[in-house]
């Protein structure tokens, strides 16, 4: 049995809470459990994180294989303009490899903008849970 006002646990018998007190027969209640506390992600850093690198924010918040998924497609698009962007300067391709270039440049930039605001908004639905529920969405 524990004291309604200060939650000082309290014998059979004691009439009175000697801690502060209240009346033992109108002030005892059984425990509460104890719920887990969890911090919230911040925002800021999960798009800094994606800023960075495609994924990285994705993983922070908690959505690991959304986040290694991104990082992944990322990757092989960077490592593809890379490569093409190589060709072109060495002289292997000209025309074909600039195609390339403008097509597979402007995906990574859309997918890593995509990814920079994803990564922000789920921070802030991960936070919005749990404030609400008081635990993770995920």
């Amino acid at each position: 049995m524990y004291c309604t006002k200060c939650g000082k646990e309290l014998g059979s018998e004691y009439e009175y809470c000697d801690k502060c007190g209240t009346k033992a027969g109108s002030a005892v209640l059984p425990r509460l459990p104890q719920t887990a506390h969890y911090n919230e992600k911040s925002a800021g850093l999960a798009a800094l994180l994606s800023f960075l690198w495609g994924g990285l924010g994705q993983i922070y918040v908690g959505q690991l294989v959304r986040g290694l998924c991104i990082v992944v497609i990322y990757s092989i698009l960077m490592m593809v303009t890379s490569v093409l962007v190589l060709e072109v300067l060495v002289g292997e391709s000209s025309w074909p490899g600039v195609a390339g270039i403008i097509v597979t440049g402007i995906s990574s930039i859309v997918i890593w903008l995509w990814n920079i605001f994803d990564a922000n908004a789920l921070a802030n639905k991960y936070n919005y849970h749990v404030i609400r529920h008081g635990k993770p969405p995920w």
